[in-house]
């Protein structure tokens, strides 16, 4: 099921759960603190909700559409979210899924400013469709292992090869067993790496985290996507070539991680 909603109808479907925030959605535009403002906004939502069908009033009792109310309730209280925010100099899109007793949720913020919520069958889907709004595609990327460096001396490392002196990331390298020509063209390529999004998950138990993951969408000068996964508790950056496979593999070790 989809559902395209006004901010005002999500906010007087989510007070009605009596949600006080929920993540990936406009939290100051869809519970105002003052109360008049609040009042017209739930106002605004009650009548829409009705006008497009969502709220259909029968011998003075309102009754509302039991699989958009579901989709909501997931929203405000899910146990997992996941979100993948696609970013460049002029924007950025936020794709967020919500995950609870088995339902998985996805939501969107469209172009004209309302809410797209569709109810998806697993989080394959959701997954499908992070991997669509980064524009990988299957295959197409080089045969290199993933290439693990020290975290604590990663940025200066970079640095001095952007500076143009790429002894200590050839070095690094070459602890992979590859050809003086492959480290030179891989060592090219990471120096050329910028950040186009993010996918980030959160495990959430009443209303608290409870465990949190992420790793990084890169790409280099010729359009070659990366992946990169800091492990905070072992002082590694992981970095490897994008395929959408390789994102459905790091998709699922998100997942593993949060538990």
């Amino acid at each position: 099921m989809q559902a395209k909603l006004e901010p005002a109808e999500l906010a007087y479907i989510l007070h009605t759960l009596e949600a006080k925030a929920v993540v990936g959605v406009d939290n100051a535009g869809l519970f105002p603190d003052e109360a008049v403002a609040r009042d017209a906004l739930l106002n605004r939502g009650f009548a829409q909700l009705q006008e497009h069908g969502w709220f259909v009033a029968d011998n003075g009792q309102i009754s509302a559409n039991p699989r958009l109310m579901l989709m909501v309730a997931v929203m405000a209280n899910p146990a997992y979210v996941l979100t993948a925010t696609h970013f460049s100099a002029e924007s950025q899109q936020t794709i967020t899924g919500y995950l609870a007793d088995e339902l998985v949720v996805e939501q969107f913020l469209t172009p004209d400013g309302s809410y797209q919520l569709a109810q998806l069958e697993s989080t394959t889907g959701l997954m499908e469709h992070f991997t669509a709004a980064f524009s990988l595609s299957a295959g197409d990327v080089p045969a290199w292992p993933s290439f693990i460096f020290d975290s604590r001396t990663f940025e200066t490392t970079l640095q001095q090869a952007r500076a143009g002196d790429f002894a200590a990331l050839n070095q690094a390298l070459s602890a992979n067993n590859l050809s003086a020509a492959v480290v030179e063209k891989i060592s090219q390529s990471i120096c050329q790496l910028k950040p186009v999004g993010k996918v980030e998950g959160a495990a959430i138990q009443a209303q608290n985290l409870r465990a949190w993951a992420e790793f990084a969408i890169l790409r280099d000068d010729s359009n070659r996507h990366w992946l990169a996964y800091t492990d905070a508790q072992e002082n590694t950056i992981e970095l490897l070539p994008a395929s959408a496979e390789q994102f459905a593999q790091q998709f699922q070790f998100l997942l593993d991680r949060l538990g």
